[in-house]
């Protein structure tokens, strides 16, 4: 995702620690937004303009009279570096969230792919004669 929001000439941030006691604090998921802003270090212009979202409506938004948008909430975890709605959420509903995979499962998955790929290249290259296999290499 990372990669893709890159691709867009959008900024992307890693994740930014925060206390659970400050983000169970929030009275509501739009103060829980506001703090992911405040605590991203980012400006509101560096939010709304990747996100596709107009200034007006921005601020609609961070006050209350409009509701964020549900499809674009993944992009803004991305942008501001913390899941802080996404968590308050969860312990308003008397749940924890855990990360299915850490950064680096991830991070090895994302390797375990590439290499699989290369693999497939290398033997279409050697297949159609384009280059010889290394001898005991498989």
């Amino acid at each position: 995702m990372e990669e893709q929001l890159s691709l867009l000439g959008m900024k992307t941030r890693r994740q930014q620690p925060i206390t659970d006691e400050l983000i169970r604090k929030q009275r509501s998921k739009l103060a829980a937004f506001r703090l992911a802003v405040q605590v991203s270090g980012l400006d509101e212009k560096e939010i709304y303009l990747p996100l596709g979202v107009d200034k007006a409506t921005w601020s609609k938004i961070l006050s209350g009279l409009f509701n964020f948008p549900t499809n674009k909430e993944g992009q803004f975890y991305d942008l501001v570096g913390n899941e802080i709605p996404l968590t308050w959420a969860a312990y308003d509903r008397g749940y924890a969230l855990v990360p299915l995979q850490d950064e680096k499962d991830r991070r090895i998955a994302d390797l375990e792919q590439a290499n699989a790929e290369l693999k497939r290249e290398i033997q279409t290259l050697v297949k159609y004669g384009v280059i010889q296999a290394a001898k005991g290499v498989r």
